[in-house]
């Protein structure tokens, strides 16, 4: 199946800042790994 429709997230509370984010265009399952860096908001 060709991929349609995002479905993988990353979800984080406001709490944190989003400081890097990738989706590994690596095929090892049926999804892609994502990836991201947090920081705790002061």
């Amino acid at each position: 199946l060709l991929p349609i429709f995002q479905i993988d997230y990353i979800f984080a509370s406001q709490k944190f800042q989003v400081m890097n984010y990738q989706i590994v265009k690596q095929k090892l399952s049926d999804h892609y790994p994502v990836w991201s860096d947090l920081r705790l908001k002061p």
